[in-house]
């Protein structure tokens, strides 16, 4: 099978909020002598690349990835993994990842919070936001990078001791740096991924149930007979343009449980950026590529916030949050809701054209 249920629900290990807009599978993973366990409620991010499963959710002894940097010899690898406004410290282990039937043979993944490894060094907690230490913090067991990229583009150390500064910069081998699983699949379903979401009503509902597809054009299942393909530049870009605006650095990314774009009109905002029309809006949209003439057309909901999230699905939520750059627009879980969206991994070559692109329906 190359397919995994995806549920938006909300996750039983996180009691202090609601999990809004968070999309989890199972990943079951496997240590050198075939010792296995199934680890839930991971998310799928198609903003990132890799697997990272905090350490209070695996019970495996899973074998170190080691370096040897120069003058010293072989040492344990952490990794410093940047996000939008936030990253994840912890140690590279190995570890064969199934999802379904699918697998992806002892490949690198980062163990997240591991207390037995050395602490965060400072070039990294100083320069990369706030850290992500906990399943409280993330709501999620984990992070399923699944997105157009094979590799993460992690900061990676050399680590002699327990203290951060035992830990020296290296550059590793793209065999050792954590690896999107997908691009890493023994199968043929290795070049990329379409994630399904049911559409929402504006109100919310409780939970919703959709699928992660494996591969693109190998099989009858994830043909892109139908799509509207947009290729991305080489940083994962496309354009879009709604609400009289250009963003042109638009990625879509399940990892973001709301838009994450800065809006002119007037629309009104909370405290924490977060817009709050008093009634919804929906905008006629185009997503273009910057590197071909094609485009697609969507469109761009925003919905009044609730004052309290009593459910988990909501579609329209958008935040200014965190955004910078008045070009960008990170359309997350929340826009993906009635869509299936393609994203094929770069590098691969099928037959609409040269990784990385989505692929819209």
């Amino acid at each position: 099978m190359n397919q995994v249920v995806v549920t938006v629900e909300q996750n039983p290990a996180v009691s202090a909020y609601t999990t809004v807009n968070q999309p989890y599978v199972t990943v079951r993973i496997c240590d050198a002598s075939n010792n296995c366990q199934n680890i839930d409620h991971v998310m799928v991010d198609t903003g990132s690349y890799g697997l990272r499963l905090f350490a209070s959710a695996v019970t495996l002894n899973l074998q170190p990835e080691t370096t040897t940097p120069s003058g010293g010899g072989s040492q344990p690898v952490g990794e410093c993994a940047s996000f939008v406004s936030s990253y994840t410290w912890g140690p590279v282990r190995k570890a064969t990842v199934m999802l379904n039937g699918e697998s992806a043979a002892s490949i690198p993944v980062q163990i997240i919070a591991d207390s037995t490894f050395a602490s965060v060094p400072t070039s990294c907690s100083n320069n990369a936001g706030p850290s992500i230490s906990t399943v409280q913090d993330l709501g999620a067991n984990g992070i399923l990078g699944v997105g157009l990229f094979k590799h993460d583009g992690g900061s990676y150390y050399a680590c002699s001791g327990s203290s951060g500064t035992s830990c020296v910069s290296v550059t590793l081998a793209a065999s050792s740096q954590v690896v999107n699983p997908v691009a890493a699949f023994s199968s043929a379903d290795n070049n990329g991924v379409i994630l399904s979401l049911p559409s929402v009503p504006a109100t919310g509902q409780q939970s919703a149930t959709g699928t992660l597809t494996f591969g693109l054009d190998t099989q009858a299942d994830n043909a892109l007979a139908g799509f509207s393909i947009v290729p991305a530049d080489s940083s994962g870009y496309i354009s879009s343009n709604f609400n009289h605006q250009a963003f042109t650095q638009t990625y879509i990314d399940s990892g973001s449980n709301f838009n994450f774009l800065i809006l002119t009109g007037g629309y009104p905002t909370d405290s924490n950026g977060n817009y709050t029309p008093p009634n919804p809006v929906s905008f006629p949209m185009s997503l273009s590529s910057p590197v071909s003439a094609n485009s697609a057309s969507s469109v761009f909901y925003l919905d009044p916030q609730p004052q309290s999230f009593t459910f988990n699905a909501y579609p329209g939520l958008a935040s200014n949050y965190g955004v910078v750059l008045s070009s960008q627009a990170d359309l997350g879980a929340s826009w993906l809701y009635g869509h299936s969206v393609a994203y094929a991994i770069n590098g691969n070559t099928l037959v609409e054209g040269t990784a990385p692109f989505y692929g819209f329906q």
